[in-house]
Protein backbone atom coordinates (compact mmCIF):
# COMPACT_ATOMS: atom_id res chain seq x y z
CA UNK A 1 0.00 0.00 0.00
CA UNK A 2 1.94 2.78 -1.41
CA UNK A 3 1.52 6.31 0.50
CA UNK A 4 2.29 9.88 -1.42
CA UNK A 5 2.03 12.88 -0.40
CA UNK A 6 -0.23 15.19 -2.98
CA UNK A 7 1.84 18.16 -2.69
CA UNK A 8 5.05 19.57 -0.64
CA UNK A 9 2.23 21.68 1.72
CA UNK A 10 0.75 19.52 2.27
CA UNK A 11 3.62 17.43 3.60
CA UNK A 12 4.66 20.89 5.19
CA UNK A 13 1.07 20.60 6.81
CA UNK A 14 1.94 17.35 8.24
CA UNK A 15 5.28 17.93 9.73
CA UNK A 16 4.10 21.05 11.69
CA UNK A 17 1.12 19.29 13.14
CA UNK A 18 3.34 16.40 14.49
CA UNK A 19 5.82 18.86 15.60
CA UNK A 20 3.52 21.12 17.87
CA UNK A 21 1.89 17.61 18.82
CA UNK A 22 5.37 16.58 20.09
CA UNK A 23 5.93 20.20 21.71
CA UNK A 24 2.78 20.18 23.31
CA UNK A 25 3.35 16.69 24.89
CA UNK A 26 6.43 18.41 26.04
CA UNK A 27 4.87 20.96 28.06
CA UNK A 28 2.22 18.66 29.44
CA UNK A 29 4.99 15.57 30.17
CA UNK A 30 5.15 16.34 34.24
CA UNK A 31 1.44 16.04 34.80
CA UNK A 32 -0.09 13.18 32.32
CA UNK A 33 2.86 10.83 32.49
CA UNK A 34 2.89 11.48 36.71
CA UNK A 35 -0.64 10.12 36.43
CA UNK A 36 0.43 7.72 33.84
CA UNK A 37 3.52 6.30 36.24
CA UNK A 38 1.06 6.07 39.36
CA UNK A 39 -1.29 3.70 37.11
CA UNK A 40 1.53 1.65 35.91
CA UNK A 41 2.26 0.97 39.43
CA UNK A 42 -1.76 -0.96 40.14
CA UNK A 43 -1.99 -4.19 39.57
CA UNK A 44 -4.57 -6.00 38.69
CA UNK A 45 -6.01 -9.42 40.37
CA UNK A 46 -4.29 -12.43 38.11
CA UNK A 47 -4.55 -16.37 38.48
CA UNK A 48 -2.22 -18.79 38.40
CA UNK A 49 -2.59 -20.05 34.92
CA UNK A 50 0.36 -17.89 32.55
CA UNK A 51 3.77 -18.38 32.82
CA UNK A 52 5.04 -16.07 36.03
CA UNK A 53 7.72 -13.57 34.70
CA UNK A 54 10.60 -13.27 37.32
CA UNK A 55 10.79 -9.84 36.83
CA UNK A 56 8.54 -7.56 39.25
CA UNK A 57 7.93 -5.58 36.62
CA UNK A 58 6.35 -7.91 34.03
CA UNK A 59 3.16 -9.43 35.87
CA UNK A 60 3.78 -12.41 33.72
CA UNK A 61 6.35 -13.76 31.00
CA UNK A 62 7.22 -11.36 27.91
CA UNK A 63 6.34 -14.59 25.89
CA UNK A 64 2.85 -15.50 27.36
CA UNK A 65 1.75 -11.75 27.16
CA UNK A 66 2.61 -12.25 22.65
CA UNK A 67 0.13 -15.44 22.95
CA UNK A 68 -2.27 -14.15 25.13
CA UNK A 69 -2.13 -10.61 23.47
CA UNK A 70 -2.37 -12.00 19.52
CA UNK A 71 -4.01 -15.31 19.70
CA UNK A 72 -6.02 -15.71 22.94
CA UNK A 73 -9.18 -15.10 24.06
CA UNK A 74 -9.58 -11.75 25.97
CA UNK A 75 -12.46 -10.04 27.44
CA UNK A 76 -11.98 -6.26 28.45
CA UNK A 77 -13.14 -6.02 31.69
CA UNK A 78 -12.47 -2.25 32.63
CA UNK A 79 -11.65 0.72 30.52
CA UNK A 80 -9.71 4.19 31.61
CA UNK A 81 -7.49 7.19 29.87
CA UNK A 82 -3.82 6.33 30.21
CA UNK A 83 -2.99 9.77 30.80
CA UNK A 84 -3.54 13.04 29.06
CA UNK A 85 -1.84 11.96 25.43
CA UNK A 86 -2.55 12.62 22.35
CA UNK A 87 -2.84 9.27 20.59
CA UNK A 88 -6.32 8.32 21.98
CA UNK A 89 -4.15 5.76 24.34
CA UNK A 90 -6.57 3.75 27.03
CA UNK A 91 -5.96 1.45 29.79
CA UNK A 92 -7.74 -1.66 29.86
CA UNK A 93 -8.06 -4.57 31.79
CA UNK A 94 -7.90 -7.95 30.21
CA UNK A 95 -9.26 -11.27 31.68
CA UNK A 96 -8.53 -14.23 29.54
CA UNK A 97 -11.85 -16.43 30.08
CA UNK A 98 -9.86 -19.86 29.89
CA UNK A 99 -8.07 -18.90 32.85
CA UNK A 100 -9.60 -16.35 34.95
CA UNK A 101 -6.25 -14.61 34.52
CA UNK A 102 -6.30 -10.90 34.14
CA UNK A 103 -3.88 -8.16 32.32
CA UNK A 104 -3.49 -4.47 32.64
CA UNK A 105 -2.48 -3.09 28.98
CA UNK A 106 -2.57 0.09 27.10
CA UNK A 107 -4.18 0.30 23.96
CA UNK A 108 -3.17 2.12 21.89
CA UNK A 109 -5.46 2.92 18.41
CA UNK A 110 -3.54 3.35 15.00
CA UNK A 111 -3.94 6.03 12.47
CA UNK A 112 -5.95 5.66 9.66
CA UNK A 113 -3.50 5.25 7.67
CA UNK A 114 -1.95 2.25 10.13
CA UNK A 115 1.43 4.52 10.13
CA UNK A 116 1.78 8.12 11.58
CA UNK A 117 4.80 10.80 12.30
CA UNK A 118 3.83 10.56 15.95
CA UNK A 119 2.04 7.20 16.38
CA UNK A 120 3.37 4.45 14.36
CA UNK A 121 2.54 0.98 15.02
CA UNK A 122 5.05 -0.63 12.74
CA UNK A 123 7.77 1.03 14.50
CA UNK A 124 6.37 0.53 18.24
CA UNK A 125 6.74 -3.16 16.88
CA UNK A 126 10.10 -3.18 15.74
CA UNK A 127 11.51 -1.53 19.10
CA UNK A 128 9.94 -4.94 20.45
CA UNK A 129 11.76 -7.13 18.28
CA UNK A 130 15.13 -5.25 18.22
CA UNK A 131 16.00 -5.35 21.40
CA UNK A 132 15.45 -9.49 21.24
CA UNK A 133 18.97 -9.01 19.36
CA UNK A 134 20.96 -8.71 21.81
CA UNK A 135 18.56 -8.95 24.99
CA UNK A 136 17.15 -12.51 26.98
CA UNK A 137 13.51 -11.68 27.73
CA UNK A 138 13.92 -11.29 31.42
CA UNK A 139 15.99 -8.31 30.31
CA UNK A 140 13.75 -6.58 28.09
CA UNK A 141 13.35 -2.87 28.08
CA UNK A 142 10.37 -2.81 25.53
CA UNK A 143 6.61 -4.01 27.08
CA UNK A 144 5.19 -6.52 25.03
CA UNK A 145 3.49 -4.90 22.00
CA UNK A 146 1.00 -6.64 19.48
CA UNK A 147 -1.55 -5.80 17.20
CA UNK A 148 -5.17 -7.21 17.66
CA UNK A 149 -7.84 -5.52 15.87
CA UNK A 150 -11.09 -5.46 18.84
CA UNK A 151 -14.62 -5.33 17.66
CA UNK A 152 -16.48 -1.55 19.13
CA UNK A 153 -18.86 -4.08 21.06
CA UNK A 154 -16.01 -6.06 23.25
CA UNK A 155 -14.47 -2.30 24.46
CA UNK A 156 -16.21 -1.24 27.71
CA UNK A 157 -16.77 2.67 26.37
CA UNK A 158 -18.01 0.97 22.87
CA UNK A 159 -19.37 4.57 21.44
CA UNK A 160 -15.77 5.71 21.57
CA UNK A 161 -14.22 2.70 19.03
CA UNK A 162 -17.34 2.68 16.90
CA UNK A 163 -15.43 3.68 13.86
CA UNK A 164 -13.46 0.79 12.59
CA UNK A 165 -10.00 1.49 11.34
CA UNK A 166 -10.02 0.11 7.95
CA UNK A 167 -13.28 0.81 6.20
CA UNK A 168 -15.43 -2.46 5.71
CA UNK A 169 -14.17 -4.04 8.64
CA UNK A 170 -15.47 -4.58 12.24
CA UNK A 171 -13.02 -3.59 14.39
CA UNK A 172 -10.71 -0.92 15.94
CA UNK A 173 -6.78 -2.01 15.11
CA UNK A 174 -4.52 -1.01 17.62
CA UNK A 175 -1.33 -1.98 19.54
CA UNK A 176 -1.92 -3.79 22.85
CA UNK A 177 1.12 -3.46 25.31
CA UNK A 178 1.63 -4.71 28.68
CA UNK A 179 1.40 -2.50 31.72
CA UNK A 180 4.40 -2.48 33.68
CA UNK A 181 4.28 -2.95 37.93
CA UNK A 182 6.31 -1.11 40.79
CA UNK A 183 7.65 1.66 38.14
CA UNK A 184 7.89 5.31 37.79
CA UNK A 185 9.20 8.77 36.12
CA UNK A 186 12.84 8.39 36.45
CA UNK A 187 14.34 10.97 38.83
CA UNK A 188 17.28 11.36 37.18
CA UNK A 189 17.11 9.17 34.18
CA UNK A 190 21.06 9.16 33.93
CA UNK A 191 23.18 9.52 36.81
CA UNK A 192 26.60 9.33 35.42
CA UNK A 193 28.60 9.64 39.36
CA UNK A 194 26.06 6.26 40.14
CA UNK A 195 27.06 4.75 36.40
CA UNK A 196 30.93 4.79 37.69
CA UNK A 197 30.27 3.53 41.02
CA UNK A 198 27.24 1.04 40.88
CA UNK A 199 28.13 -2.13 38.33
CA UNK A 200 24.25 -3.10 38.73
CA UNK A 201 22.73 0.33 37.29
CA UNK A 202 25.22 0.80 34.98
CA UNK A 203 24.36 -2.58 33.20
CA UNK A 204 20.73 -1.70 33.45
CA UNK A 205 21.38 1.60 31.66
CA UNK A 206 23.90 0.40 29.37
CA UNK A 207 21.67 -2.16 27.96
CA UNK A 208 18.58 0.52 27.66
CA UNK A 209 20.89 3.06 25.85
CA UNK A 210 21.76 0.54 23.53
CA UNK A 211 18.77 -0.23 22.42
CA UNK A 212 17.67 3.10 21.93
CA UNK A 213 20.78 3.50 19.46
CA UNK A 214 19.54 0.68 17.55
CA UNK A 215 16.09 1.67 17.23
CA UNK A 216 17.16 5.64 16.84
CA UNK A 217 14.85 6.99 19.56
CA UNK A 218 14.36 10.49 18.67
CA UNK A 219 11.95 11.72 21.70
CA UNK A 220 13.03 11.85 25.14
CA UNK A 221 10.69 13.90 26.29
CA UNK A 222 10.63 12.26 30.26
CA UNK A 223 7.74 10.19 29.96
CA UNK A 224 8.78 7.90 27.69
CA UNK A 225 10.38 6.20 30.05
CA UNK A 226 10.04 4.82 33.54
CA UNK A 227 12.42 3.21 35.60
CA UNK A 228 11.78 0.38 38.77
CA UNK A 229 10.43 1.75 41.95
CA UNK A 230 13.05 -0.15 43.88
CA UNK A 231 16.21 1.94 43.87
CA UNK A 232 18.33 -0.47 44.57
CA UNK A 233 18.01 -2.41 41.58
CA UNK A 234 16.87 0.25 39.09
CA UNK A 235 15.80 -0.79 35.56
CA UNK A 236 14.80 1.37 33.16
CA UNK A 237 12.51 0.84 30.01
CA UNK A 238 11.59 2.58 27.06
CA UNK A 239 7.54 2.76 27.08
CA UNK A 240 6.91 4.84 23.86
CA UNK A 241 8.86 4.07 20.95
CA UNK A 242 6.81 5.39 17.55
CA UNK A 243 9.56 7.76 16.84
CA UNK A 244 12.25 5.96 15.94
CA UNK A 245 13.68 4.11 13.00
CA UNK A 246 13.21 7.15 10.02
CA UNK A 247 12.12 10.12 9.35
CA UNK A 248 13.38 13.82 9.61
CA UNK A 249 11.35 14.55 12.76
CA UNK A 250 12.38 14.07 16.20
CA UNK A 251 11.72 16.37 19.61
CA UNK A 252 14.40 18.55 19.85
CA UNK A 253 13.28 20.41 23.05
CA UNK A 254 14.76 17.34 24.97
CA UNK A 255 17.55 15.59 25.02
CA UNK A 256 17.30 12.29 22.39
CA UNK A 257 19.02 9.23 22.97
CA UNK A 258 19.58 7.91 19.65
CA UNK A 259 22.90 7.88 20.03
CA UNK A 260 25.31 6.11 23.11
CA UNK A 261 25.39 8.55 25.90
CA UNK A 262 26.87 6.15 29.03
CA UNK A 263 30.35 5.87 29.05
CA UNK A 264 30.67 2.23 28.57
CA UNK A 265 28.67 -0.62 27.20
CA UNK A 266 27.75 -4.20 28.40
CA UNK A 267 30.75 -6.82 26.51
CA UNK A 268 28.43 -9.45 26.67
CA UNK A 269 25.40 -7.22 24.74
CA UNK A 270 28.09 -5.99 22.11
CA UNK A 271 29.29 -9.56 21.53
CA UNK A 272 25.61 -10.68 21.13
CA UNK A 273 25.76 -8.04 18.26
CA UNK A 274 28.37 -9.23 16.91
CA UNK A 275 27.24 -12.61 16.07
CA UNK A 276 24.87 -11.02 13.66
CA UNK A 277 24.28 -10.96 10.20
CA UNK A 278 22.40 -9.13 7.69
CA UNK A 279 19.64 -11.83 7.04
CA UNK A 280 19.34 -11.55 10.95
CA UNK A 281 18.02 -8.24 10.91
CA UNK A 282 15.79 -9.09 7.70
CA UNK A 283 12.73 -10.58 9.86
CA UNK A 284 12.20 -6.69 10.88
CA UNK A 285 10.59 -6.17 7.33
CA UNK A 286 7.06 -7.79 8.83
CA UNK A 287 6.73 -7.21 12.04
CA UNK A 288 2.87 -8.12 12.12
CA UNK A 289 1.04 -9.26 9.11
CA UNK A 290 -3.00 -9.06 9.37
CA UNK A 291 -5.83 -10.70 6.90
CA UNK A 292 -9.49 -10.57 6.56
CA UNK A 293 -10.83 -13.73 7.48
CA UNK A 294 -14.66 -14.04 6.80
CA UNK A 295 -15.49 -15.37 10.07
CA UNK A 296 -12.94 -14.42 12.34
CA UNK A 297 -12.44 -10.67 11.28
CA UNK A 298 -9.27 -9.31 11.15
CA UNK A 299 -6.40 -11.89 12.35
CA UNK A 300 -2.88 -11.86 12.53
CA UNK A 301 -0.97 -14.27 10.45
CA UNK A 302 2.69 -15.72 10.36
CA UNK A 303 4.38 -13.91 7.87
CA UNK A 304 4.83 -14.50 4.57
CA UNK A 305 6.82 -12.94 1.77
CA UNK A 306 7.42 -9.21 1.66
CA UNK A 307 4.82 -7.29 -0.40
CA UNK A 308 7.00 -4.18 -1.30
CA UNK A 309 10.21 -4.04 0.71
CA UNK A 310 10.36 -0.37 -0.08
CA UNK A 311 7.61 0.48 2.20
CA UNK A 312 6.93 0.02 6.36
CA UNK A 313 2.98 -0.38 5.35
CA UNK A 314 1.92 -2.62 2.44
CA UNK A 315 -1.25 -4.30 0.69
CA UNK A 316 -2.43 -6.39 -1.77
CA UNK A 317 -6.12 -6.05 -0.71
CA UNK A 318 -6.48 -9.15 1.74
CA UNK A 319 -3.21 -8.91 3.54
CA UNK A 320 -1.67 -6.24 5.61
CA UNK A 321 2.05 -6.19 6.38
CA UNK A 322 3.60 -3.52 8.99
CA UNK A 323 7.51 -3.62 9.39
CA UNK A 324 10.76 -1.97 8.65
CA UNK A 325 11.69 -0.64 5.00
CA UNK A 326 14.61 -1.54 3.10
CA UNK A 327 16.41 1.75 4.27
CA UNK A 328 15.24 1.35 7.60
CA UNK A 329 16.64 -2.27 7.75
CA UNK A 330 20.00 -0.93 5.80
CA UNK A 331 20.26 1.74 8.68
CA UNK A 332 20.09 -0.26 11.85
CA UNK A 333 22.57 -2.82 10.11
CA UNK A 334 24.91 0.10 9.86
CA UNK A 335 24.34 1.36 13.39
CA UNK A 336 25.21 -2.61 14.34
CA UNK A 337 28.51 -2.04 12.32
CA UNK A 338 29.65 1.33 13.29
CA UNK A 339 29.12 0.18 17.25
CA UNK A 340 31.31 -2.40 17.08
CA UNK A 341 33.79 -0.39 15.10
CA UNK A 342 33.94 2.21 17.73
CA UNK A 343 33.86 -0.27 20.24
CA UNK A 344 36.96 -2.05 18.52
CA UNK A 345 38.43 1.18 18.16
CA UNK A 346 38.22 2.08 21.87
CA UNK A 347 35.44 5.47 20.95
CA UNK A 348 33.33 3.26 23.64
CA UNK A 349 34.09 1.58 26.32
CA UNK A 350 32.93 -1.80 27.20
CA UNK A 351 32.74 -3.57 30.54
Amino acid sequence: MKRHFNSPPGFIRAFLIALMTLALSSVHAVASNSEAAELRGQTGGRGNTLEKSDSRHWPVTPEAAEHAFEKGEIRIVSERYAGRGVTGARRLGIELPETGEELQAKWKPMPRRLDGINNSPRRELAAYQVQKLFLDSENYIVPTSSVRCIRADEFIDSKRHRTPTIPGTNCELGVLSLWLEQVKLPEPLFDEDRFAQDSVYAGYLADFNLATYLMKHKDGRRGNFLASTNDADRRVFAIDNGVAFSGILFNWFVPNWKKIRVPALRKASVDRLRKLEPKDIEPLGIVVQLEWQDHHGVQVVPPTVNIDPDDGVRSDGQTIQLGLDEDEIENLWERIEHLIEDVDDGKIKVF
